[in-house]
C-alpha cells in the first residue's frame, strides 16, 4: 500500500503524464530515449540536472556516461531534486537501470545536508561495492543486496527505498536484479532540509559510479519490499 503522499508528490503523480512515463513514477529521467519528467510535467534535461552535469555525456543510443575519467558529475536541480527531497520526507524509491562496462562499483545517490559526503553530518546514499548493493546513513542504516552477484559488467537493474513507513517507523530496502528485497527499521526521521543530491558521485569525487552507461532513473512513491524484485528484474 502506497503511504500518504506529500503534496510535491502528488503533485507529479498528476494530469502531466505524457503516457511514457512507467506506471505509478513519480519522476522519470530515460536517457536513450531522451525523455524526461519531473515535477508533474515534461521537461528538458539541463532543467533537471545540473552541477557539473555534461549534456555530452548523454549519447542517445547508449544512455548517459559517468566515469572517473569523466567530469560529468551530476546533480539533481529544480523539478527533480524536489521530487526527491519530498520523496525522502514521504518515503520513496528510486530504480537505476544501468549497463555496467566493468565490473560494478561506485556511487548511484547521495542525499546530503551539505554539497559533499565530506562536509555533510547527515546523509544517506545508495552505492555498490564488493558486488553488493548498499543503502547506508550517518547513523544506524547499512543494509546491502546482491552478496556477490554484482560481480559482472553488464546490464543491471538496482533499486533503493528510502524511509517508507513502517508502523511508525522508518524503512530501507534495497533490491538487484529481481533479487528479495532486504530491508531494515530504524525509528528516527531522514534528513530535512536536503541542501545536495548528487547522482553517480558523492561531492568530493571520493566515491564515482565507474565506467557505464545509465539507461534511466525512476522515482516512485515508497515501494514494499516485496515489490522492489518486479522493479528490478
Amino acid at each position: 500500500m502506497i503511504p500518504a503522499l506529500s503534496a510535491q508528490m502528488m503533485n507529479g503523480l498528476g494530469g502531466g503524464d505524457p503516457g511514457w512515463i512507467p506506471e505509478g513514477a513519480v519522476a522519470h529521467l530515460n536517457f536513450i530515449g531522451g525523455n524526461y519528467f519531473a515535477g508533474g510535467q515534461s521537461r528538458t534535461v539541463d532543467t533537471i540536472l545540473g552541477g557539473a552535469f555534461l549534456p555530452v555525456s548523454i549519447d542517445p543510443s547508449m544512455g548517459m556516461y559517468v566515469d572517473n575519467t569523466s567530469p560529468n558529475r551530476p546533480n539533481a536541480i529544480g523539478p527533480l531534486f524536489d521530487d526527491i527531497a519530498a520523496g525522502l520526507a514521504a518515503g520513496c524509491t528510486v530504480v537505476f537501470e544501468i549497463q555496467f562496462q566493468d565490473d560494478p562499483y561506485g556511487s548511484f545517490i547521495h542525499l546530503m545536508d551539505a554539497a559533499g559526503a565530506n562536509a555533510a553530518t547527515e546523509w544517506v546514499s545508495g552505492t555498490i561495492f564488493g558486488g553488493a548493493a548498499y543503502v547506508q546513513d550517518q547513523e544506524d542504516i547499512e543494509l546491502s543486496a546482491g552478496a556477490g552477484s554484482l560481480t559482472t559488467a553488464g546490464l543491471h537493474k538496482i533499486a533503493f527505498t528510502f524511509a517508507r513507513r513502517a508502523d511508525g517507523d522508518f524503512e530501507y530496502a534495497v533490491s538487484s536484479d529481481g533479487s528479495v528485497a532486504e530491508t531494515m527499521t530504524v525509528d528516527y526521521a531522514p534528513l530535512s532540509p536536503v541542501n545536495t543530491i548528487t547522482l553517480f558521485h558523492d561531492g568530493d569525487d571520493t566515491s564515482i559510479l565507474d565506467d557505464a552507461w545509465v539507461h534511466s532513473i525512476t522515482l516512485y512513491p515508497a515501494v514494499a519490499p516485496a515489490g522492489l524484485p518486479a522493479l528490478t528484474a
